[in-house]
C-alpha cells in the first residue's frame, strides 16, 4: 500500500463513520404544535421528535387584546377590518421574495397591503421562508410555515367569542382545549358562546367537575322532551 493511498482510506472511513446509520434518514419530520395561554399568549412551533423549533411567538399588551405574531425578523397582526398584515424593518429598495422549493417568487409591497388568499396559501406551506435583501445582502429569512393557523387564532382573538370566553385556550385549534384548569365560570361563558356559534360545548367539561357534565346531560334530555313535545303536537 502506497503513502498515497493511505489519506484516501482514511478519508473514506470517516465519510463512513459520519453517515446515518441503519437507513436513517437526516432529513426531519415536522409537526405544527400550539401552547395557548389564558392571556392570549402562545407559541406556534415546528416539533420533531429530536427538535422543536418556535416559528411564532404571539403577544398581547393586554389580556386578549392588542395581540400581535413575531415571527424571524417579521410581525403579523390582524387590522380592525380582519385583514392580515406583515411588516418588518427594511430600508427602501428593499427586496421581498418567497422562497419555497428552491424557486424564489417576487413579492414585492406584500407590506403595503393585507395579505390575500394566495399569499397566504403560498406563506403556509412546508419549507416556505419569506426573504429580504437589501444592498445584495440577505437581512431577513423568515419561516413562513403555518402562517394560516396563527392567522385564523389573531382573527379569533378580535372576535366576539373570544372576548365572550375570555380565556384562550378555547380557541378551537388549541391543543390546550380539553383541560383541568378551566373552571366553571370559564366553562359557563364557553358554553353560552359555542351554544351561540352552534358548536358543542361537552369537549371543554373537565373529569373532575361531573357537577357540570350531569348539568349539560340535563339539558339536552329537556331539549330534547321538548322537541319530542313539539314534534307530536299533532298527535
Amino acid at each position: 500500500m502506497t503513502g498515497l493511498n493511505k489519506p484516501l482510506i482514511c478519508i473514506g472511513l470517516l465519510l463512513l463513520c459520519l453517515s446515518p446509520a441503519n437507513g436513517e434518514s437526516t432529513t426531519h419530520q415536522y409537526v405544527m404544535r400550539y401552547e395557548v395561554q389564558t392571556n392570549g399568549n402562545a407559541l406556534f412551533l415546528l416539533e420533531s421528535e429530536t427538535r422543536r423549533r418556535v416559528i411564532w411567538t404571539v403577544n398581547c399588551r393586554v389580556p386578549m387584546q392588542g395581540c400581535v405574531a413575531r415571527g424571524q425578523g417579521i410581525l403579523l397582526w390582524v387590522d380592525d377590518a380582519m385583514g392580515a398584515r406583515l411588516n418588518s424593518a427594511t430600508g427602501p429598495g428593499a427586496k421581498v421574495s418567497i422562497d419555497w422549493n428552491n424557486r424564489s417568487r417576487d413579492q414585492s409591497g406584500i407590506f403595503s397591503k393585507p395579505l390575500g388568499r394566495e399569499d397566504v396559501s403560498r406563506l403556509s406551506r412546508s419549507g416556505t421562508s419569506l426573504v429580504i435583501e437589501e444592498n445584495n445582502f440577505v437581512t431577513v429569512r423568515a419561516t413562513t410555515e403555518g402562517i394560516d393557523i396563527v392567522i385564523d387564532y389573531l382573527r379569533w382573538l378580535k372576535s366576539n367569542h373570544a372576548r365572550l370566553a375570555r380565556d384562550a385556550r378555547v380557541w378551537r385549534h388549541s391543543e390546550n382545549r380539553v383541560t383541568q384548569n378551566l373552571d366553571s365560570a370559564v366553562l359557563e361563558r364557553f358554553r353560552i358562546a359555542t351554544f351561540q356559534r352552534g358548536e358543542n360545548p361537552e369537549i371543554l367539561v373537565p373529569v373532575h367537575k361531573p357537577q357540570i357534565q350531569f348539568a349539560i346531560e340535563g339539558q339536552k334530555a329537556e331539549n330534547g322532551a321538548d322537541n319530542s313535545s313539539d314534534n307530536c303536537a299533532g298527535c
